[in-house]
């Protein structure tokens, strides 16, 4: 087994354990409930087929899998947060990004002191 058979195995625990133990307050979304479980079961399937049968692995898949961990340890293990959009573009793609952006600034009104015109 190759360093970067190990690595692929350690970066896809990573994934699996970090969905495995995600929890929430609220309800879980079903869609989003049944991706992070077929993202969990493939990684330990993975994981276990690689335990069993090393196979040669390229870096790129190494590399996807790892900003796959990345973004679920950005996001503390939550599925839906990878894919949930505002009004800036999706989450995932204002944390890939390298620039800041400017907020826009809310203007605080003071209901006591209006000025009439």
């Amino acid at each position: 087994m190759t360093i970067l058979g190990i690595v692929h195995i350690l970066v896809l625990t990573v994934v699996a354990f970090r969905i495995m133990l995600f929890t929430r307050a609220g309800r879980h979304k079903p869609i989003i409930s049944v991706l992070a479980y077929i993202i969990m079961v493939s990684a330990l399937t993975e994981v276990i087929v690689h335990i069993s049968m090393p196979a040669t692995v390229s870096l790129s898949q190494v590399m996807m899998e790892a900003a796959l961990a990345l973004a679920l340890i950005a996001h503390h293990g939550n599925v839906a947060e990878l894919f949930k959009a505002t009004k800036d573009g999706s989450k995932l793609s204002q944390l890939l990004c390298w620039t800041s952006q400017k907020k826009k600034r809310k203007t605080k009104t003071n209901k006591h002191h209006e000025v009439s015109p």
